[in-house]
């Protein structure tokens, strides 16, 4: 169990431990979960609070890397200065339709949007459709 006295600078030390270890990046809420089941930080509202505000500062002195934020994210359309631009970004942008042909499509699901978004991060260079689907207790 996390000891009596919580040593912020070993929970940041932690924090980046857990981060590293995910591909496509992981949110505030994983990471204080992940701590708070090892033991690191109790699992309370206020430990979570603390938590926030030593990664923000972290990050603040460029000391932690940036987790992810669906919640705060601009979605905004594409947009190009001049048509050289676009052309630029087609051959990236270019994908076959990976399911088309087939007797049977393949989807992912995630219960949240920010697995969705996590997921999409794995498997966006295959194709693979990802979706939310939210599930009721």
């Amino acid at each position: 169990m996390y000891p009596g006295r919580i040593r912020w600078a070993e929970v940041v030390e932690q924090a980046r431990v857990v981060i590293a270890a995910y591909e496509g990046g992981v949110t505030l809420r994983q990471c204080f979960y992940r701590l708070a089941v090892a033991g690191v930080i109790p699992n309370t509202a206020a430990a979570y609070r603390k938590l926030s505000a030593h990664l923000a500062e972290a990050r603040r002195r460029g000391a932690f890397p940036d987790l992810i934020d669906a919640v705060r994210a601009i979605h905004a359309p594409l947009a190009y200065t001049d048509p050289g631009e676009i052309l630029a970004d087609v051959p990236e942008l270019y994908r076959r339709d990976r399911m088309e042909h087939r007797p049977v499509a393949l989807y992912l699901a995630a219960e949240k949007d920010i697995l969705r978004a996590q997921i999409t991060g794995w498997t966006a260079e295959y194709g693979l459709p990802v979706l939310e689907i939210p599930c009721h207790s």
